[in-house]
């Protein structure tokens, strides 16, 4: 659901004792009552053999009646994207695949322009090839996302 900015949260420790008694002191102090609307676990991995880095967030949902819903969120992503040298051919052919789309629009702008744009975009192929640059365009967001 929705909820307000209020809140609190804890950073725990790497160190297992201090964080045990930062839980026991949590529980002590009655960290969850009833106005408690949320309890969220957000932990960060990395899996030094893949070069991954993943989080994890387990979220609890209560509800005023005292029913809670459970949900766990996992996502991963290389963060060191460009190591090896097949990592530097990938990012040659990157480069090459975005001038390719810009060389391409600019073409198209021109053409358009030289034409008229109704006319232009009367033909067919004009418009599969829009088509084709706008997915570009979209794969190239997304990849930079």
């Amino acid at each position: 659901g929705a909820f307000g900015g209020g809140g609190f949260f804890v950073v725990f420790s790497s160190n297992r004792r201090l964080s045990k008694l930062m839980l026991a002191e949590l529980a002590t102090d009655r960290w969850i009552d009833k106005q408690t609307r949320r309890v969220m676990c957000v932990v960060p991995f990395y899996n030094g053999n893949y070069r991954l880095f993943a989080l994890a967030r387990l979220v609890f949902e209560l509800d005023a009646g005292g029913r809670v819903d459970p949900s766990l969120e996992l996502r991963s992503t290389r963060l060191e994207l460009y190591e090896t040298p097949a990592d530097a051919l990938r990012v040659c052919l990157e480069l090459i695949f975005v001038l390719f789309v810009l060389v391409q629009s600019i073409a198209m702008f021109r053409r358009a322009l030289k034409l008229g744009v109704r006319k232009y975009f009367a033909r067919g192929t004009n418009l599969v090839d829009l088509a084709r640059l706008c997915s570009s365009y979209v794969t190239i967001g997304l990849y930079c996302r």
